[in-house]
């Protein structure tokens, strides 16, 4: 009785929910909360999944700063320094929010000795180096989609969610505002990584190669099942939107066209 009343005081809740069981309520109420995207609370549950398989088993109450040095030492052996300040980060926001509702009178993952992260130049592809990507794809059908991204700086996501409807053929801009993302063989529309819609210019010379692909495109339908209430400048025969995994495929070497 006496060390319940001196948790009450200290603000502590006796609770005999583990590391894990918290984590599965908390995951949830995050991605909501904020709001995450899809993608980003697919990671955060990926990052999450590296502390509940070594310390999900133990109640909040009893978790330790020492616990996760120890953790972060271990991981140390499987994951980059990145990764385990990634883990940590998630943890952590998640421990304080058992602070704030006074599950743990302290978080334990405050002040933890992590991995140093060196600094890296990023590498940029030069003039040179995308001219010959761009002709080693000449003839496939990511072709085209590798010369708009390079010309107008668009990300992947980006480009797969874009209708012809965004494109004006006579100021010769398109208009960038969403994104389609892949999470466990499921895909969606989401707001632009910075959630800011952008107007760019498209150069004459791949406008043209545009009303080709559209042309095209015309002469290829599925019949009449195919998907023109979602009239997308890249999808598959029938109209759908083309996975991401699928385009990042024949990006990274393949040649093989999406089924």
């Amino acid at each position: 009785m006496r060390k319940a009343m001196e948790e009450r005081n200290a603000g502590r809740i006796n609770t005999r929910a583990t590391l894990k069981e918290f984590m599965g309520r908390w995951l949830p109420y995050h991605a909501k909360a904020k709001p995450l995207a899809p993608k980003t609370a697919e990671r955060y549950e990926s990052l999450a999944a590296h502390a509940t398989r070594a310390l999900g088993n133990i109640a909040l109450k009893d978790l330790t700063p020492f616990m996760f040095d120890d953790l972060y030492v271990k991981l140390a052996g499987s994951l980059s320094p990145k990764t385990i300040r990634e883990v940590h980060g998630v943890i952590h926001v998640a421990l304080k929010r058992a602070v704030k509702t006074k599950l743990i009178a302290f978080n334990p993952a405050d002040g933890r000795d992590l991995p140093r992260v060196d600094q890296k130049e990023a590498v940029v592809v030069n003039a040179e180096q995308l001219a010959a990507y761009q002709q080693a794809a000449g003839g496939t059908w990511v072709d085209l989609l590798i010369r708009l991204a390079a010309a107008i700086g668009a990300r992947r996501g980006e480009l797969l969610a874009t209708s012809w409807g965004d494109l004006d053929w006579t100021s010769g801009k398109i208009r960038i505002e969403r994104s389609l993302y892949q999470v466990k063989g499921a895909i969606g529309i989401k707001p632009t990584k910075t959630r800011q819609v952008r107007v760019v210019s498209i150069p004459p010379s791949l406008l043209e190669y545009l009303k080709l692909h559209r042309e095209k495109q015309g002469q290829q339908l599925f019949g009449p099942d195919y998907r023109t209430d979602l009239d997308l400048i890249f999808a598959d025969p029938a109209g759908n939107y083309l996975l991401p995994s699928s385009v990042t495929e024949p990006l990274s070497g393949s040649r093989r066209k999406p089924d």
